[in-house]
Protein backbone atom coordinates (compact mmCIF):
# COMPACT_ATOMS: atom_id res chain seq x y z
CA UNK A 1 0.00 0.00 0.00
CA UNK A 2 3.35 2.34 0.61
CA UNK A 3 4.24 1.81 -2.89
CA UNK A 4 0.97 2.57 -4.49
CA UNK A 5 -0.08 6.45 -5.09
CA UNK A 6 -3.75 6.61 -4.90
CA UNK A 7 -3.23 5.15 -1.29
CA UNK A 8 -0.94 7.88 -0.16
CA UNK A 9 -3.74 9.74 0.68
CA UNK A 10 -5.31 7.17 2.91
CA UNK A 11 -2.20 6.55 4.48
CA UNK A 12 -1.68 9.79 5.74
CA UNK A 13 -5.09 10.23 6.69
CA UNK A 14 -4.77 6.95 9.13
CA UNK A 15 -1.39 8.31 10.06
CA UNK A 16 -3.57 11.31 11.18
CA UNK A 17 -5.76 9.81 12.80
CA UNK A 18 -3.69 7.51 15.08
CA UNK A 19 -1.67 10.26 15.97
CA UNK A 20 -5.02 12.29 16.80
CA UNK A 21 -6.32 9.48 18.79
CA UNK A 22 -2.89 8.81 20.74
CA UNK A 23 -2.74 12.59 21.78
CA UNK A 24 -6.42 12.11 23.31
CA UNK A 25 -5.87 8.64 24.87
CA UNK A 26 -2.79 10.69 26.62
CA UNK A 27 -4.89 13.49 27.89
CA UNK A 28 -7.61 11.56 29.25
CA UNK A 29 -5.15 9.34 31.31
CA UNK A 30 -3.65 12.16 32.08
CA UNK A 31 -6.39 14.27 33.27
CA UNK A 32 -7.61 11.13 35.32
CA UNK A 33 -10.96 10.90 33.43
CA UNK A 34 -11.17 7.25 32.99
CA UNK A 35 -12.03 7.06 36.92
CA UNK A 36 -13.67 10.19 37.16
CA UNK A 37 -16.37 8.99 34.42
CA UNK A 38 -16.97 5.67 36.69
CA UNK A 39 -17.03 8.14 39.75
CA UNK A 40 -19.65 10.23 37.66
CA UNK A 41 -21.51 6.96 36.54
CA UNK A 42 -20.97 5.48 40.13
CA UNK A 43 -23.22 9.05 41.48
CA UNK A 44 -25.81 9.17 38.78
CA UNK A 45 -26.68 4.81 39.14
CA UNK A 46 -26.11 4.08 42.68
CA UNK A 47 -23.94 1.58 41.58
CA UNK A 48 -20.26 1.05 40.76
CA UNK A 49 -18.82 -0.57 38.02
CA UNK A 50 -19.32 -4.42 39.70
CA UNK A 51 -23.18 -3.28 40.47
CA UNK A 52 -22.79 -2.85 43.85
CA UNK A 53 -24.62 -0.18 45.60
CA UNK A 54 -22.69 3.11 46.65
CA UNK A 55 -22.87 3.53 50.36
CA UNK A 56 -20.16 6.52 50.86
CA UNK A 57 -19.65 8.22 47.23
CA UNK A 58 -18.16 11.02 49.01
CA UNK A 59 -15.58 8.72 49.85
CA UNK A 60 -15.02 7.73 46.40
CA UNK A 61 -14.81 11.65 45.26
CA UNK A 62 -12.16 12.72 47.72
CA UNK A 63 -10.45 9.49 46.59
CA UNK A 64 -10.34 10.71 42.65
CA UNK A 65 -9.74 14.12 43.19
CA UNK A 66 -6.65 13.90 44.31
Amino acid sequence: MARVPQHQGQKDMYSLHSAMAQECTGIFEKKNLPDRALLEQALRTGFDENRRSTKDPGESFSATSR
